[in-house]
């Protein structure tokens, strides 16, 4: 899916981002792709700009690093996640950039 191809409203996306935190421990590494994508199609409808959406990717993103840490060693993985995070980057959230550098800390 590509976030030119395609439109997700921002609540839609919300809503399946918090469904993505809750089934997470049954494939992380499919979830974060789902999650990659669910925020490209929904990135130039503003989600990255609400206040709920960072809370539900950063619990997205800490739960991945705390549990998951063997998923991050396939860079495709880390290369979605800092996708999402990249997102709220630019929007301006600091937990956002928090997070990047957390990442890239564990996947060295």
């Amino acid at each position: 899916m590509q976030s030119k191809d395609a439109f997700l409203h921002p609540s839609t996306t919300h809503h399946l981002i918090q469904l993505c935190n809750i089934v997470i421990r049954h494939d992380p590494a499919g979830i974060i792709k789902i999650a990659e994508n669910l925020c490209k199609a929904s990135e130039s409808y503003g989600y990255q700009l609400d206040s709920m959406a960072i809370r539900e990717v950063v619990t997205l993103v800490e739960v991945c690093i705390a549990d998951f840490k063997e998923i991050l060693r396939d860079k495709k993985n880390v290369m979605s996640l800092m996708y999402i995070l990249n997102i709220f980057v630019k929007a301006g959230w600091p937990e956002a950039i928090q997070l990047a550098i957390r990442l890239d800390e564990v996947w060295r």
